[in-house]
Order: structure tokens, then C-alpha cells, then sequence
């Protein structure tokens, strides 16, 4: 699916599941939001020093430049049965002319760790990346001392590729090592059943 339209990557679109949907990102969520997502405990708050409603605020104007620079999607995470914003992930680092993007950005509510919402969440995504998009490669980016993502994608069923050493340094000074997981095309239908089944637990 090589002709795929390249601004359709960062098309506005939600993506409907059983428990949960996907929204573009928007300010419309951020009371939800900062209600789910600033405890003290949540890894973007600790490392990444996002702690204030102006900090969620500028994320999500920060993403509506990046929709319209076409190098990002960014969706919101809502509960289906309350329509409460709990969540956010995004489509990212846009390779077009291989068909290949990043799968980044997720924090999710301390509450919702460890339940469905992940999985169902980039279940979603990685449906749309490779039977919308027809992406080749889906890639994930983990902090090397961030073992709940680590986890988290691996339960996905990606593979792990290597470590970026030195990659960038944090707002608190600490120089973050990367993991490096991918999901190709030909993986997706295999494990498409399998997330499919996992969420079986869930409904």
C-alpha cells in the first residue's frame, strides 16, 4: 500500500473499541486529564517533570502543531461507559517514503495501569496503522529504567531490536538510555488475533 496519501497519517479520525475509544487530542479533555494524569507517581511526572495543567496544556497545543506540520496523530484515550478523557498516545517520527512510524507519547492514569487500557489502546492503533495506513513497521521507544512500558509493549508481542545508549538527556539532568521494540506487517494478523483474544478477558 505504498500510494497511501501521506497526509492521511495525520488525518483526524477516532477509533472505536469495547471498552474504550481513541479521540484526537484536543482541549477539551484537559480537565480529565489533569484530574487522571498529574499524581506524583506517574512516570512523565517524575522524569519528565510534566506537572501542572499548563504543562498538559502545551502538550496538547504542541500536538495540533504537529498534526498540521503532518509528522504526528495524537489520540485521547476515553472510556467508552463515562466518556472520561483517562489517557492520551500518538502516532509519531514518520518515515513516509519506507511506511514506517513510531507508536509514542502513551501516559496513562495511574488507576488505569495494568488493565485494558493499553492493550486496547494500541490495539486500535496498530489496527489503523496496518490496515488503514499500511504501514510496513510499527516501533515503540522505552526508557531503559521504565520497566512498565518495558513490559507493557512487550506484552503487545514486539520484538526487542537493541538499546540506544545516551539518547537524550531528561529535564532533571538524568542521560536516558532507550529500548528499542518493533511490530512489522507480517507479524500484525497473528498478532491481531491474539490482542483480540487477550481483550476477551476484559469484556
Amino acid at each position: 500500500m505504498t500510494n497511501q496519501p501521506k497526509n492521511k497519517w495525520s488525518e483526524k479520525t477516532t477509533l472505536i473499541g469495547h471498552k474504550l475509544r481513541l479521540e484526537p487530542l484536543d482541549i477539551v479533555h484537559l480537565n480529565d486529564l489533569e484530574k487522571n494524569l498529574l499524581s506524583p507517581t506517574t512516570w512523565h511526572f517524575v522524569h519528565w517533570g510534566l506537572k501542572t495543567r499548563d504543562d498538559l496544556e502545551q502538550g496538547i497545543k504542541n500536538s495540533h502543531v504537529e498534526r498540521e506540520n503532518l509528522n504526528g496523530n495524537a489520540f485521547c484515550m476515553i472510556v467508552n461507559s463515562t466518556n472520561e478523557a483517562i489517557g492520551m498516545s500518538r502516532l509519531m517520527t514518520f518515515d513516509k517514503k519506507y511506511n514506517h512510524l513510531e507508536v509514542g507519547g502513551t501516559w496513562i492514569g495511574d488507576k488505569y495501569q495494568r488493565t485494558y487500557v493499553n492493550t486496547e489502546a494500541k490495539y486500535l492503533m496498530l489496527k489503523y496503522v496496518f490496515e488503514n495506513l499500511g504501514c510496513n513497521r510499527v516501533s515503540f521507544k522505552a526508557d531503559s529504567l521504565n520497566f512498565k512500558s518495558q513490559n507493557a509493549i512487550l506484552r503487545l508481542g514486539a520484538k526487542f531490536e537493541g538499546e540506544l545508549r545516551n539518547y537524550c538527556v531528561l529535564p532533571d539532568g538524568r542521560i536516558r538510555d532507550y529500548k528499542i521494540y518493533s511490530i512489522i506487517s507480517n507479524e500484525w494478523p497473528n498478532l491481531k488475533k491474539t490482542l483480540e483474544w487477550t481483550q476477551t478477558k476484559y469484556v
